[in-house]
């Protein structure tokens, strides 16, 4: 995916994202990620053709960058719980339904070290799983010291105890990725919603934005409607 880093007028920009009233007189360096800009612009780029866009509202971007916007995929954090859900009777098929949409390239799974280290020990038809599926089909995050923190941040707000701090961690990296969705079949703790506004609620006092949460059932019953 690429990024785009651009020094911008926010006047400018405010007339596409909600800028501060205070912040709209001075230059401001950007970045932005298709994804995103597509999430801001959604009515915008469903009513305006690309040129006329480009002209009037994303001056500094390039054709490529218009295009990689237009085709923007929606980039879904995976935990653990999804890749044992394809071999489950009970979650089987909405999961391969979502890997089906992962197969065509519809979606991106963004995929953590943490999740590798967890299927080490799995059967091993859940192991290899993932690498039935091309690597573009992927997008590595890390475990960082950042997403460690906001991890043990949800722990001591108590929205769920510390012997869950893996689960907080795959909550965090995927906060911190910025992803469309974290898809999971954990419903005690991750998928619920009382967990979730938990989470979001942290998030938005460290400043992060919220994060969405749903089962694979839920996204795909969404896409067949």
């Amino acid at each position: 995916m690429q990024v785009v880093r651009q020094i911008v007028d926010a006047e400018k920009l405010s007339q596409v994202v909600n800028i501060p009233e205070e912040m709209r007189y001075s230059q401001l360096e950007v970045i932005v990620l298709p994804i995103v800009v597509k999430d801001k612009l959604t009515e915008t780029l469903a009513d305006t053709d690309f040129s006329e866009l480009k002209e009037k509202s994303l001056p500094w971007l390039t054709d490529n960058e218009i295009s990689n916007i237009k085709n923007a995929k929606q980039r879904i954090y995976i935990d653990t719980s999804i890749v044992g859900g394809f071999f489950d009777k009970e979650f089987a098929d909405p999961t391969i339904a979502l890997f089906d949409k992962l197969k065509r390239k519809e979606i991106i799974f963004v995929v953590s070290d943490l999740l590798r280290k967890e299927l080490i020990d799995a059967p091993d038809n859940v192991r290899s799983l993932l690498e039935n599926y091309e690597p573009e089909c992927f997008e590595p995050v890390s475990l960082t010291e950042k997403a460690k923190e906001l991890a043990n941040d949800y722990i001591a707000e108590k929205v769920i105890g510390k012997t869950s701090l893996e689960d907080c961690q795959h909550i965090a990296m995927a906060t911190l990725s910025k992803v469309d969705i974290l898809a999971s079949w954990n419903f005690k703790h991750i998928v619920n919603i009382n967990r979730i506004r938990g989470y979001n609620s942290v998030n938005l006092k460290r400043g992060y934005a919220t994060l969405e949460i749903r089962n694979p059932r839920e996204l795909i019953e969404y896409d067949e409607n």
